[in-house]
């Protein structure tokens, strides 16, 4: 899926956990939307920006629509990533954390998960079961079940 980048804005609905926002019905555009507290937390937005580069790379067909192991993903990269600014969020939902402890737990397992994933598909959140068997990471099938499930924010 090939898109254009229009940039980065202030301002996500309802002040809520950033996001990405595609201003065209034909999702062929993309902006990153941060929470506005980012204004004056630059800690925050290096993390937000982060996370959302995940969903920039690896871009879903229905952006409201997510697997558990795109949103670990995103999350497990914006903190490897926060630490180095020493930041970390406050707190995430109970189901951000389940995904980002399910994608920590795999890359635990198999360090090269990432690197595998990302030659098989173009989209995290097309990802299955047998795509997993396919790459050669065995992984606890409950696990796999979750990662694979659509995340509900």
């Amino acid at each position: 899926m090939e898109f254009t980048f229009y940039g980065i804005e202030l301002g996500a609905p309802n002040n809520e956990i950033s996001t990405i926002w595609h201003p065209s019905n034909d999702h062929k555009s993309v902006i990153i939307q941060l929470e506005e507290d980012c204004r004056f937390n630059y800690k925050k937005s290096i993390y937000s920006i982060a996370r959302q580069t995940i969903h920039c790379l690896h871009p879903a067909d229905n952006p409201n629509k997510t697997s558990v192991l795109a949103e670990g993903v995103a999350e497990w990269y914006a903190q490897q990533i926060a630490v180095q600014y020493q930041y970390m969020p406050s707190s995430l939902s109970e189901s951000r954390q389940e995904a980002y402890s399910l994608v920590s737990k795999l890359i635990r397992h198999d360090p090269g998960f990432v690197k595998k994933l990302r030659s098989y598909s173009s989209c995290l959140s097309k990802i299955s079961v047998k795509a997993f068997k396919e790459m050669g990471i065995y992984f606890d099938q409950q696990d796999i079940s979750k990662l694979i499930s659509q995340f509900v924010y």
